[in-house]
């Protein structure tokens, strides 16, 4: 017999169970059993116990609909919008599982340390739970789905083959070390890294196309794999043809040079190191521009001096010899710098001596290449290369992409993918930016941490969903980049990216 003091408690729609002298309240539905024709109840699980004195104190398996919601809204209807295309890419090619790769992506984005720990935290505190609702992402179901998608390569390759699309004239290709702590995993291997010989790490190959500069390739490799071995797969892996490839000196081998003379229509530009064969020692010397001073072109405001050399070792190869009169005196002012801040502002002899001979080399570029392009769009392209250094510290830094705590390669391979895309976004938000004519103002980091101030509540009297914190000037930034502010009702309503 349940005494009345408890039974005044019950919630509606339960039963109460009395066990070991407590009274324990079950959720329970009513259905009309058709063979023994008579209504029965289905006990739906424990929610909770009845306490004298008390009442009704629910268990953590209640799920209750929050009195009030604040969600940050600004930054995520913006990452929404701006990234639609890339949003159908990926529900193109993994249409189960499009929504939690872009969700992942996107508060990649909006989170510096996110973790598999942490994904649904962020996921919570966006709006993106309530324009992409339904995403589950608890830590031990964001570990193993990061894992399992590991598996799908093979879709991460076609997704990258399409950013990769037929337009693409010119790919930069580059890789970078990501350091590594975790020893039971085969791709965590010692190798070069700079400042920090023989560290542990897995590298990190990716390719850009020149113009956008919007990534289009990662793979992720063991430690000791030179850029050089993995160049191969890397560029066959995305069908590249009737392209220029534009590399750093660390892809060159013979096996590169000749794989990618025998691939279609591929054409190339790689830098050769100072100690190359290919190039006569006599021309080497920055001195040696004198020899050509009649062959040059005006590159921001100064001279850059060139000789052409046809090789015999590799058909339809040459190399451009570059000689940069201010890069050359830029170069030897800072190793002079460095010398007296290592010895003193009265360098010994010997030191001198030494830097006389290492200054006699620099600002001497050597270009080695099978296009027909002339020497001064040669070095304009291998120039641009030079702005994938900032991408990868916009990667390190202020991403905070990392590889050093993932215990596994089927872990790192998986957020290498989510890190990818989210690199990806944020490169479109900065297409977006420069097209508007924004990003002389703003960055995109500068953009996303000013938006994420407007919100949206219902904390309010009446329940109704408020956008809060849009100013005059942040209303002017959305306009600007297109983007337009809605009060949540329905979420099913904004599952469509757009």
């Amino acid at each position: 017999m349940i005494p009345e003091t408890i039974r005044q408690h019950r919630p509606k729609g339960t039963e109460i169970r009395y066990k070991g002298g407590h009274y324990y309240v079950y959720k329970v539905k009513a259905f009309w059993d058709r063979e023994a024709k008579k209504p029965k109840r289905r006990s739906l699980g424990c929610i909770g116990q009845i306490y004298e004195g008390v009442g009704f104190v629910p268990n953590d398996k209640v799920v209750k609909d929050p009195l009030s919601v604040t969600k940050e809204y600004g930054a995520s209807r913006t990452i929404l919008v701006l990234t639609a295309s890339l949003f159908e890419s990926i529900r193109k090619h993994f249409p189960s599982d499009f929504l939690r790769i872009y969700v992942l992506a996107a508060i990649k984005l909006l989170e510096r340390d996110l973790t598999s720990r942490r994904a649904g935290w962020a996921y919570e505190r966006s709006a993106l739970s309530l324009l992409l609702p339904e995403v589950h992402l608890s830590k031990n179901t964001v570990a193993a789905f990061i894992e399992r998608l590991s598996l799908m390569r093979g879709e991460m390759v076609e997704l990258m083959r399409t950013l990769c699309s037929s337009q693409v004239s010119s790919v930069i290709f580059d890789g970078t070390s990501m350091l590594s702590a975790v020893r039971d995993n085969p791709y965590t291997e010692k190798g070069y890294s700079p400042g920090k010989r023989s560290a542990s790490q897995v590298r990190l190959i990716y390719a850009f196309e020149k113009v956008s500069r919007r990534p289009i390739y990662f793979n992720v490799v063991p430690g000791s794999v030179s850029d050089m071995t993995a160049l191969v797969s890397s560029f066959s892996d995305l069908g590249l043809s009737n392209c220029v490839m534009i590399l750093d000196n660390g892809f060159f081998s013979d096996n590169n040079i000749k794989a990618m003379l025998a691939g279609e229509d591929i054409h190339f530009i790689i830098p050769l190191k100072d100690n190359t064969t290919l190039v006569p020692s006599a021309y080497k010397p920055y001195i040696s521009y004198k020899d050509v001073i009649g062959d040059s072109f005006s590159y921001h405001g100064r001279f850059v001096f060139f000789r052409e050399l046809t090789l015999d070792k590799y058909a339809n190869c040459n190399v451009f010899i570059y000689y940069d009169e201010r890069r050359n005196k830029d170069l030897e002012k800072e190793r002079i710098k460095k010398a007296k801040a290592l010895y003193g502002e009265t360098l010994p002899k010997e030191v001198v001596a030494q830097l006389y001979k290492e200054c006699e080399m620099l600002g001497v570029t050597m270009l080695m290449t099978n296009g027909a392009s002339s020497a001064e769009e040669t070095f304009l392209d291998y120039k641009a290369r030079w702005a994938i250094e900032a991408m990868f510290d916009t990667m390190k830094n202020t991403l905070s992409f990392t590889m050093n705590y993932e215990t596994s390669y089927e872990a790192q391979m998986g957020w290498a993918f989510i890190e990818f895309l989210s690199l990806s976004m944020y490169y479109e938000i900065d297409r977006v930016l420069k097209e508007k004519g924004l990003h002389k103002n703003y960055s995109v980091g500068d953009v996303l941490f000013d938006l994420r101030c407007i919100e949206q509540s219902n904390s309010n009297v009446d329940g109704k969903w408020r956008i809060a914190n849009l100013s005059k000037r942040r209303k002017e930034l959305l306009e600007a980049l297109g983007v337009t502010l809605e009060l949540i009702s329905k979420p099913a309503d904004f599952t469509d990216a757009g």
